[in-house]
Order: structure tokens, then sequence, then C-alpha cells
């Protein structure tokens, strides 16, 4: 959770969890834009490789935005995290971490076997026609 002025007032267990190389450096206090950075810095962001100034200034000035909004990352150990940032009333800013990599591996295992499907019933139709 950041306060109006983009500060971390608190971190849960299930952050540390799923950020356990970050959690020792994310504290109570450190700005939004020093959050993405650690990130970016330690490397677990897979979109910022390569782009280590511009991608924390990208996330930053979407977390600045009044909405609420919601994204996928890439980790490089392989992980898809969820981001979804909710504005409250007061003009801070609770953000929740959510892993998906067991739906994403699942969503790739469906979309193996139905490739696979869609090519044996081509070649069915193939060979019916001859």
């Amino acid at each position: 959770m950041f306060d109006t002025y983009g500060h971390l007032v608190l971190c849960n267990s299930s952050f540390k969890k799923l950020n356990p190389d970050l959690a020792w450096k994310t504290k109570p206090g450190k700005s939004y834009d020093g959050v993405v950075r650690n990130h970016v810095a330690n490397g677990p962001i897979f979109e910022a490789v390569g782009r280590e100034e511009s991608h924390p200034r990208e996330r930053s000035a979407i977390h600045h935005i009044p909405r609420n909004d919601c994204m996928r990352s890439q980790r490089h150990d392989g992980r898809w995290l969820m981001l979804r940032k909710q504005r409250l009333l007061d003009g801070s800013t609770f953000l929740v971490n959510t892993d998906l990599t067991i739906l994403m591996e699942r969503k790739w295992a469906f979309e193996i076997k139905k490739a696979r499907a869609q090519h044996a019933n081509r070649v069915k139709f193939q060979f019916l026609a001859k």
C-alpha cells in the first residue's frame, strides 16, 4: 500500500513470498519509484531487460494516473504475476500481486493441444478429400 505521496506504507508477507530477493529492500517510507528501480536493478522483471532506464519511468507514470488498472508481468524465473492497482478515495494506492504461473502454464498446454487437434483435423480432411 502506498500513501497519497507515493511512499510505501506497508508490505505484507505474500509480497515477500513472491519477491524474496526484494523483500529486504522494500521497506515502509520507500517511494514507488524506488521500489520499481529495485525490482529492475535486481532483474526479476523480464520486460525491463534492456530498458532499465525507461521501464521505471513508464511504471511510475502509470502508477500516478488516478485510475485502477491491471497488468501482467513475466519474471526471469518463469513466473507470471498479475499486478492490480486500486486507487482508494483518499488518494492512496493499493497494489495486489497474484501469481498466475499455473494458469499461464495451463493456458499454454491448452493452446498446444488445440493446435495439435486442429492440425490432425486438417490432415484428416485432406485425406478424406483425396
